[in-house]
Formats: C-alpha cells, sequence, structure tokens
C-alpha cells in the first residue's frame, strides 16, 4: 500500500475543496437555495410596485429566508388572472377594482394583505387638462371631452367625482375609456379636453408639457383615504406555506419602513424596473401609502365594498375580514 506524503495529502484535500465549490450546488434547485424556498411574485411597472423593488434591491427577500422570482405583466386583471390560474403565487398591489369583483364571484381564490390607500399627500391619481383650458372650474368640464381609462370602475368612481364636485353625471358629457397606452395617446393628439389618470403616465404627460394639473387625489372627494390596491396571495401558497407568506410580508414591511425616510432617494431605482420612466420623471412620481394593519381602514374598505356593490360591481356586499388575510406578528 503506497502511503501519501504530507504534501500529497494536503494537494489532494484542495482539489476536493475545488471539485465541492465548483459542483456541489449542480442538483439544488432554487427551492433549496432558501429556507422557505420560492415564490413566483406578479408584479406591474408601475411606481405603486416601489416598495416590491425596494425589497429585491436591498435582498430583503434573502434576509427572510425566501426566494423570490419576479413575473412582470401589464396590468392588475392580467395579475389576477395568473394567480387565479396557479402561474403565480403572489400578485402585487393589484387594484381593487380588479380583485373585489374577482372574488365576489370566486369566493376564496385568493386573499389580500397589505392594502394601499391614497390620502392628499400620497397619491398617484390626477386629473389633468390641456394647458389652454387650466382654470375652467370643473363644472366647465361638462361641456369638454372626458377620458377615463378602460374599466366599469373607473367609470364608476369619476363619475361620483364629477358628480360631487361639478353637479354633473358623465352620461351629461362626451367621455370616451381607452386602455391606458391609448389614453394617453389620445391626449396628446388633442382628442381629449380632461385626462383622469395615474402615475408614471401624469407625470410624464406633466413634464413634457402636454397637460396642465388640475387636481391631485380626486378619489379622496369620494374617500379619504381612499383604499385602492392589495397584494393577492393564492390560497394554495397560503394553506400551504403560510410561513412564506409571513416571510413576504414582512420583507415588504421591511422595505416600507426603508422608504419612510428616503422614499425620494428610492424613486431612483424605478427605471431599473420600469425601463421606458426617464429618470428625471421617477424623482417626481407620486406613490399610495402601505397599511400593514388593514383593521385600521376598516370603514373606508367597508365603504368602498358597499359603492361596489350598488353600482353592481360586485353582486354581493364583501366584507374585509373575508378577503383580507393577516398574521399575527
Amino acid at each position: 500500500m503506497r502511503i501519501l506524503n504530507v504534501r500529497q495529502t494536503g494537494l489532494i484535500a484542495v482539489l476536493v475543496l475545488l471539485f465541492a465549490l465548483l459542483f456541489g450546488g449542480c442538483g439544488k434547485d432554487k427551492s433549496e437555495e432558501s429556507a422557505l424556498g420560492t415564490v413566483r411574485v406578479a408584479y406591474i411597472p408601475y411606481s405603486p410596485t416601489l416598495p416590491f423593488f425596494v425589497a429585491l434591491e436591498e435582498n430583503l427577500f434573502e434576509k427572510h429566508g425566501l426566494a423570490v422570482e419576479p413575473v412582470r405583466l401589464s396590468g392588475s386583471s392580467t395579475a389576477i388572472q395568473a394567480i387565479a390560474a396557479g402561474n403565480v403565487d403572489i400578485s402585487f398591489n393589484n387594484n381593487l377594482s380588479a380583485s373585489l369583483p374577482y372574488l365576489d364571484k370566486n369566493p376564496g381564490a385568493f386573499k389580500l394583505i397589505l392594502p394601499s390607500v391614497e390620502t392628499k399627500d400620497a397619491n398617484y391619481d390626477y386629473v389633468l387638462v390641456r394647458p389652454d383650458l387650466y382654470g375652467e372650474p370643473v363644472a366647465a368640464f361638462a361641456e369638454r371631452t372626458i377620458g377615463l381609462r378602460r374599466g366599469a370602475v373607473d367609470k364608476v368612481l369619476s363619475d361620483l367625482y364629477f358628480q360631487k364636485e361639478g353637479g354633473f353625471s358623465l352620461e351629461q358629457t362626451a367621455y370616451h375609456q381607452f386602455e391606458s397606452s391609448a389614453l394617453i395617446q389620445q391626449f396628446i393628439a388633442g382628442n381629449l379636453d380632461v385626462l383622469v389618470t395615474v402615475d408614471p403616465d401624469a407625470t410624464i404627460l406633466l413634464s413634457q408639457s402636454h397637460a396642465r394639473l388640475f387636481q391631485r387625489f380626486y378619489r379622496g372627494k369620494i374617500l379619504d383615504p381612499f383604499p385602492a390596491a392589495a397584494t393577492s396571495v393564492s390560497s394554495d401558497l397560503l394553506r400551504e406555506r403560510p410561513n412564506a407568506v409571513s416571510a413576504f410580508e414582512d420583507a415588504i414591511v421591511e422595505a416600507l419602513n426603508l422608504m419612510v425616510e428616503r422614499a425620494d432617494q428610492y424613486r431612483s431605482i424605478l427605471p431599473k424596473y420600469i425601463p421606458d420612466l426617464p429618470p428625471d420623471v421617477a424623482a417626481k412620481v407620486g406613490l399610495p401609502q402601505f397599511v400593514t394593519e388593514p383593521a385600521s381602514i376598516d370603514s373606508q374598505l367597508r365603504e368602498l365594498m358597499l359603492i361596489y356593490q350598488t353600482h353592481e360591481i360586485t353582486t354581493t356586499l364583501l366584507r374585509p375580514e373575508e378577503v383580507f388575510y393577516q398574521y399575527e406578528r
């Protein structure tokens, strides 16, 4: 039997170590790399998604033992369909105008966490006008052509706003609804006089002098604060891996805490995730306020759900405790 000397033994040890480092992880999938596995998270490339982007930038999901696979989608309705089909596990900050009607027809399909609200100081909703119409009162808009985003909820909420502020109904006006990109193009082309829209589109139009700001946070005239959106979590994930949901929420809450004092700094990362957003515009876009305790906006949520039922957006009066999930920290 051949006896290896110390030098030979050391060389073999180094080779074994290198082999382990190079090939030791080949058989592992992403779920083995983090203690709580991997979750697929849909996101929409617009400014209210910023807390999710901050969590990615600061590696907060990994800090809480969770691996995240981001999935970019075009809008809340698409995201709701993806989570309902099982293509994603979580969808960040979907409009309640998309999630609540779906839950009305498909009870228990998913649960909501981390609602976001618009307030006077934290908003991304705007009413814009053509520059030459700046200074007109709301009542004068009854004689103008108004542009809205497509959707029954946008029509209902805009109608409530114009009734309250201008004393007229949309049905008394020339109004048109378009998908977001077409809506902006129609306004730039001069086919619309008044525009109800959201960021970052609104700030882009303002920065390029296509529009003048009539009012921010117009939904605050309906409810204050106004429940705008919430993150959707699949029922399967909640049932099978509740700890992963808790870790996701903990990471987002930590991101929100980081943003409290440095929101302007973190706005600068938006163009990385929204490539069409100019950096100088990113610094100005509006952001909603996120609520970690849904019970704190219970009355506003109930009033919103009553508005939805009254205007036949939902067939039943949904209750916050039925659709929101909250775990004990």
